[in-house]
């Protein structure tokens, strides 16, 4: 499935996947010259088996 999530935050993506069910979770960090600054969910989408497209949620 194609996702497209842009902002100009610094960050990464975690993926979750089983048979059912396609996770990812955009991650971010507010500051990035913090060390140990807190990593903040900035966007999740979800891909259902069967179902067509990627909700955000």
């Amino acid at each position: 499935p194609h996702i497209k999530f842009y902002n100009g935050q610094r960050g990464y993506v975690t993926a979750e996947v089983t048979p059912d069910l396609w996770i990812s979770e955009f991650k971010i960090v507010p500051v990035v010259t913090e060390p140990g600054a807190a990593i903040e969910t900035r966007a999740t989408f979800v891909v259902e088996n069967g179902r067509a497209g990627a909700q955000e949620g």
